[in-house]
C-alpha cells in the first residue's frame, strides 16, 4: 500500500494545472454560452417563482389553522406573484413581487399559468437590447408565451370558458407571461389538445 501512495505521489504533477486568469477565462466564453447562461437564469426565477408562492400559500394556510381567532386580510384588489422588471440590466433586475391581478377587457382572456416559455428574446429585452429602438415602461413582468387554464373571460369573448386548459401567446409588447396570471387575445389563444398532458 505504501508502494501504491509512494507512485502516486511522485506522478501528482501530472494532475497539476496552471491557473488561468479570469481575462482568458471570460474571452473563452462565446455569446451563445451567455445568452444559454440567460435562459437558465430565467427559467430558474421563474421555477423559484412557483415553489415560493406555493410555500407562502400553504404557510398562510397552516398559521390561519393554527390561529382560528386571526382573520386573513384580503385586498379589495386581487393580487398575484410576478417576475417583475424595473429597469434594464442582467438576471439581478428580475425581482419577485406582489402585483395586481390583471383584469380582462370585453376582447380578452385571463389564464391561470401553469407554465410560461423561457426564451432568448426575454432576456434580451430585460437587457435592454432593443431600447433604441423602443424604451420599455417599466415595471415589465416579462414572458410572451404561456400554458394555463382560462380563469375569465370577456364579455366578446366565444371560443373559450373558464376552466378550458389552453396555451396562448402575450405578445412581446405587453409581455406578462412570468406571473401567475396574464392576459391574452382569443386570436393569440388555442385550445390545449387532449393528447397533451
Amino acid at each position: 500500500m505504501d508502494k501504491a501512495v509512494g507512485e502516486l505521489g511522485s506522478d501528482q504533477s501530472r494532475f497539476h494545472k496552471e491557473p488561468v486568469g479570469l481575462s482568458a477565462t471570460f474571452d473563452a466564453v462565446s455569446r451563445s454560452d451567455l445568452t444559454r447562461c440567460n435562459v437558465i437564469c430565467s427559467c430558474l426565477a421563474y421555477l423559484c417563482m412557483q415553489i415560493v408562492g406555493r410555500v407562502m400559500f400553504f404557510g398562510t394556510m397552516a398559521a390561519a389553522a393554527l390561529t382560528p381567532g386571526v382573520v386573513i386580510a384580503q385586498s379589495s384588489k386581487p393580487t398575484m406573484k410576478a417576475i417583475v422588471v424595473h429597469e434594464y440590466g442582467g438576471p439581478g433586475v428580475l425581482k419577485y413581487e406582489e402585483v395586481p391581478r390583471p383584469e380582462p377587457k370585453e376582447d380578452q382572456i385571463l389564464v391561470r399559468v401553469i407554465a410560461a416559455g423561457v426564451n432568448p428574446v426575454d432576456a434580451m429585452i430585460r437587457s435592454g437590447m432593443f431600447a433604441k429602438y423602443e424604451k420599455e415602461v417599466f415595471p415589465i413582468i416579462p414572458g410572451a408565451d404561456i400554458a394555463g387554464v382560462v380563469e375569465k373571460v370577456g364579455s366578446k369573448i366565444t371560443k373559450f370558458k373558464a376552466w378550458d386548459p389552453v396555451f396562448a401567446y402575450v405578445s412581446l409588447k405587453g409581455g406578462g407571461g412570468y406571473a401567475e396570471y396574464a392576459l391574452a387575445t382569443e386570436h393569440d389563444t388555442a385550445a390545449k389538445p387532449k393528447s397533451l398532458t
